[in-house]
């Protein structure tokens, strides 16, 4: 699976960023997946995510179709620190 490195926030980013709690569940499980994350297994509501590189599996909850914004922030720290995204995006849009 080839991973797409982005150097500015697309659409979902700047929705995210905009709202940490803005995102339904399908679209972070999209982002996550779009940044070479790999669904690996399902505990209850839970779905963790691998990715090679990470120290500990990313965990997303579906609360009733949304997402939690702690988990949010999570993905877009692990994929700045992974090198998936150029930059911190919460840092690019407070400039």
């Amino acid at each position: 699976m080839a991973v797409v490195r982005l150097s500015r926030p697309s659409k979902l980013l700047r929705k995210a960023l905009a709202n940490l709690g803005s995102l339904c569940f399908a679209e972070l499980r999209q982002r996550a997946v779009h940044l070479g994350f790999v669904h690996d297994r399902t505990r209850g509501a839970h779905r963790i995510f691998t990715q090679p590189g990470l120290r500990r599996p990313l965990s997303l909850q579906d609360v009733g179709g949304m997402t939690k914004p702690l988990q949010v922030r999570q993905l877009l720290t692990a994929a700045r620190q992974l090198g998936l995204i150029d930059s911190d995006p919460i840092d690019e849009e407070q400039e």
